[in-house]
């Protein structure tokens, strides 16, 4: 009985060491590379974890590099936006200038188009190709004035010059977020003053249209406001972008950490667990051995 429970010992020693042994070889290389494991087999129980953040982390990359470019545009739009208002605000005060002495009214002409043309070219402002105005027609410019007949007053809305569409830009910023932004060179602000220049430029100086001035000064007016909002609807969508933005950085932070945290181990404590197993691995192999040592022909 004795010799049979010495053998038994010594199989059991021997399974407990080689247990060790697998723990010493996990220990040293958490502790060499400071994973948990250098592939999913090792994580097994986070592994649908870890590939569903890691796959969130690459789409909220993606949002950021989205919302980046979308960012400029607006940004670039918001520029033109704000030298089409400069344009109103010169327009209006020589429109005032000139319905309170006719005797300069010929410089109308000139002025009315002289702006016209500074404002089509606002609206056919490109980016990285693609022109910014014109709705999704996006690869041809939204404005053309050969196709815009000369304005008399009175005059009604006129957006023979528009070759875009009425399509809105979206921008996908999260799963469940939508930031839609730009505007369309038919905005009613931007054809009010491409009508109000359309009257300055044509208007009879001899004798004086005073009508047709005066019709381009209310226009010219009611634009400005008009194009106000726009500028405050391009502000909002960019406070919306850059907040979208923020946000896919916050998540990435969160998630990497928690990748990390899946991933990584605590190299100090991954250390010291080395320590404790080698140790167990020696103590389990100097049993063994003495083990060995009592052979069983020495019973016999």
């Amino acid at each position: 009985m004795e010799r049979v429970a010495s053998f038994s010992h010594q199989r059991q020693m021997i399974s407990q060491a080689l247990a060790v042994q697998s723990k010493v070889a996990t220990a040293q290389i958490e502790t060499a590379t400071g994973l948990k494991s250098t592939d999913y087999k090792g994580i097994a129980d986070d592994t649908r974890k870890l590939v569903t953040l890691e796959g969130e982390l690459e789409r909220a990359q993606q949002y950021i590099d989205n919302g980046e470019v979308v960012a400029g545009r607006i940004d670039t739009m918001y520029g033109a936006v704000s030298q089409i208002v400069d344009i109103a605000s010169d327009a209006r005060a020589w429109l005032s200038e000139g319905l309170s002495d006719s005797g300069s009214v010929t410089s109308f002409n000139q002025q009315g188009q002289a702006a016209l043309e500074e404002i089509a070219a606002l609206l056919n402002t490109q980016q990285d190709g693609r022109y910014l105005f014109g709705g999704s027609q996006t690869a041809q410019p939204p404005v053309d004035l050969s196709s815009y007949p000369p304005a008399t007053s009175p005059s009604a809305a006129d957006y023979s010059y528009y070759q875009g569409d009425n399509q809105t830009a979206a921008y996908q910023a999260t799963p469940d977020m939508t930031v839609d932004y730009g505007v369309g060179g038919n905005s009613p602000g931007f054809e009010k003053l491409m009508r109000a220049m359309n009257l300055a430029a044509n208007a009879a100086t001899n004798p004086v249209d005073n009508a047709a001035l005066q019709e381009a000064y209310d226009l010219t007016t009611e634009a400005l406001d008009d194009l106000l909002v726009v500028q405050t609807e391009l502000s909002l969508a960019a406070d919306r972008t850059e907040g979208a933005i923020d946000a896919n950085l916050d998540f990435q932070l969160y998630s990497q950490a928690v990748i990390e945290d899946l991933k990584n181990v605590d190299v100090a404590a991954a250390s010291a667990e080395l320590s404790s197993y080698e140790a167990q691995l020696e103590a389990a192999y100097s049993v063994i051995n003495t083990l060995n040592r009592l052979s069983l022909v020495k019973y016999l």
